[in-house]
């Protein structure tokens, strides 16, 4: 038995760099070479597969058979990176097979999963236990079509699988905030939001009483001049690093214990000063499915 590391769309490379060669790829799918060997955490992986089997398998009807017979698993998901019409035609035969919408902040789908690829005509990789609660590590949400940009999603992500929302009345900032992603899911949570940016929000949040809106450079900003800050909030476009001693400035405000902090890599990743905020106490760097090339830091300090 071997563990399987599935790569984010497009950073395969990225996985790699991690894993250190040791695997035979199908597709976005690394397959550990030898059993026993220790669990690499990397956030590029959209989910861990452990452990993941081979099956010799004859036919179409048959491997369909085979996967409805495995224990353990609600329903079957396929990843297709070669062999589309055959594995299309297998997953005919097994009810169930689409990713499941969920809601922001709801309940999610109850697994656990089985997610199956074909390596060959013959032979069909297989598992029922990945790292992530949906299938594959896709997040597919129900969309709120009035928001205005598609960043909304990653705090949906995050608030609906990785950390609690901030509660009403909450003091926060949202740095890089135009047109007004993050402030739009802040604001409905209830929280004041410092809205910072050069570039204004949509009109609607412009009025709105819970939002201060400041046209400002975001890295002339002191933590003195937000005393009241509880959750600091940045999707800013900038290199990391940049972003890493700008950051390290507001871990030091006496009040603020909550970040989440978007690392944008524009061209080559920065493993470097990735390594830098994976060492932060107290703070975790995951790749989030609505993520691009670009990581998310999250910390929560007692």
């Amino acid at each position: 038995m071997s563990r399987g590391y599935f790569a984010f769309e497009g950073l395969e490379k990225e996985l790699i760099h991690d894993l250190k060669g040791d695997y035979h790829q199908h597709g976005r799918l690394f397959i550990e070479k030898s059993e026993n060997q220790k669990l690499i955490e990397t956030p590029w992986a959209q989910t861990i597969l452990d452990p993941v089997l081979t099956q010799s398998i004859e036919s179409i009807t048959k491997t369909a058979a085979f996967l409805k017979s495995v224990e353990g698993a609600r329903r079957w998901f396929p990843y297709a990176y070669h062999l589309h019409r055959r594995t299309e035609l297998i997953a005919e035969q097994i009810r169930n097979t689409s990713i499941p919408l969920i809601d922001y902040r709801g309940r999610l789908p109850h697994g656990p999963w089985g997610h199956w690829c074909l390596k060959s005509e013959n032979e069909v990789l297989y598992s029922v236990n990945g790292s992530h609660p949906l299938p594959w590590g896709e997040v597919l949400f129900n969309e709120d079509k009035n928001a205005p940009s598609r960043a909304y999603m990653k705090l949906w992500e995050i608030f609906t699988l990785h950390m609690d929302a901030p509660p009403p009345k909450a003091v926060t900032v949202d740095m890089g905030s135009s047109p007004g992603g993050w402030t739009y899911v802040l604001e409905k949570l209830g929280c004041k939001v410092y809205s910072m940016d050069r570039s204004p929000l949509r009109d609607d949040l412009m009025k709105s009483p819970l939002i201060e809106h400041a046209k400002k450079d975001v890295f002339k900003l002191e933590p003195k001049d937000l005393p009241d800050l509880e959750w600091f909030f940045s999707d800013v476009i900038c290199y990391p690093d940049k972003l890493y001693p700008w950051i390290c400035k507001w871990l030091e405000h006496p009040r603020c214990k909550n970040f989440v902090v978007t690392i944008k890599f524009q061209g080559t990743t920065d493993f470097d000063t990735l390594a830098k905020f994976q060492a932060l106490p107290d703070s975790r760097v995951i790749h989030l499915y609505n993520n691009k090339h670009e990581l998310t830091w999250i910390c929560q300090r007692n």
